[in-house]
């Protein structure tokens, strides 16, 4: 593999990022416009604490790793004086191929080393997954597993200093159920990611046209989870910055391909019957 050139995540490097719109990421998927909300959500970040850094082959920006501190950080870590990992990625030549692993590990890897004592400890969130966000991947770096939720692992790295272990934080929201023969939707996404942000907004706009179709029987509410403060306000095991609730009950909505929402709400009305 080539060798990388490092350079801070600062407002300079944000465009180069390659979730954002032009990167890599991005780059030929079918994502709507409204994706420029990942730079204008990490700009507002940067100003909150955001910091990391840009990974570059020759000119072309190829991942980045990113950080926040646990007080600013809008991921559902309690985590006082700590730092939280944020994201990390690596776009791969071949989509299926699984060398963003090893350029992930060396991201976050220098991210660490980057960090010196700047912060107790780094915090991150780890999934029972082989290739996203693996926890296996972080346990190889020095983090350890001090709680587990379903199919994420809160994971601890001191950096030097005394510390308490870190927490989840605890469930603060509860999906809602309405009514008989009324459907409550219960829908959040976040603006780091362009899948959530497509996702989010596409299933939004399903629902509000079935809304047409169906006066009076959904009951729409959307939740942004984009500010620390949204965060825990939305908090719910295990956690995702995207996730949609039907009368209380989780739908799979980021396994969902194309317009698949809407069908599965009409069902969902065909089930309750009428009013």
């Amino acid at each position: 593999m080539a060798e990388l050139t490092l350079r801070p995540l600062d407002r300079s490097t944000v465009a180069d990022l390659v979730c954002c719109p032009g990167g890599l990421e991005v780059q030929g998927s079918p994502f709507r416009e409204e994706i420029a909300r990942t730079t204008a959500w990490r700009h507002a970040m940067i100003d909150a604490g955001l910091h990391g850094l840009v990974a570059y082959e020759g000119a072309q920006p190829r991942g980045f790793v990113e950080c926040m501190p646990a007080e600013t950080a809008p991921m559902p870590v309690l985590a006082p004086g700590a730092g939280v990992l944020m994201c990390y990625h690596w776009v791969p030549d071949e989509p299926r191929k699984h060398e963003h692993l090893d350029r992930e590990r060396e991201l976050v890897c220098a991210l660490i080393e980057e960090l010196g004592e700047r912060y107790t400890g780094l915090a991150a969130l780890g999934w029972d997954h082989p290739v996203h966000f693996p926890a296996t991947l972080l346990e190889e770096l020095g983090f350890e597993p001090v709680e587990t939720q379903a199919h994420l692992s809160l994971m601890w790295h001191p950096l030097g200093q005394t510390a308490p272990n870190p927490s989840f934080a605890p469930e603060t929201f509860t999906p809602r159920v309405a009514s008989p023969g009324t459907l409550a939707v219960d829908l959040a996404w976040s603006d780091r990611c362009p899948y959530s942000i497509h996702k989010g907004l596409s299933a939004r706009d399903e629902i509000r046209a079935l809304g047409t179709r169906y006066p009076g029987r959904i009951d729409l509410r959307t939740y942004p989870i984009n500010t620390r403060q949204e965060t825990l306000a939305c908090c719910l095991h295990p956690w995702d910055w995207l996730w949609l609730y039907l009368n209380g009950e989780e739908a799979p909505i980021f396994e969902m391909k194309g317009e698949a929402v809407g069908p599965l709400i009409e069902q969902r009305l065909r089930d309750l019957g009428d009013r």
